[in-house]
């Protein structure tokens, strides 16, 4: 449980330090359109490479 936490936690904090622009996509637009979705799935990807490293 304590990986989960620490897994949630730092996704979090990675997209907001590396991809905010896909915050303020989503932010602004109030959608997760097609773009913002594979954007958002390469990001997660990202950090998960990072996370098991």
């Amino acid at each position: 449980m304590a990986d989960i936490k620490k897994f949630g936690n730092g996704l979090l904090t990675f997209i907001e330090d590396k991809h905010k622009s896909i915050i303020d996509a989503i932010n602004e637009t109030k959608k997760l359109d097609d773009n913002l979705e594979s954007q958002l799935k390469a990001a997660i990807l990202e950090y998960k490479d990072l996370f098991n490293a």
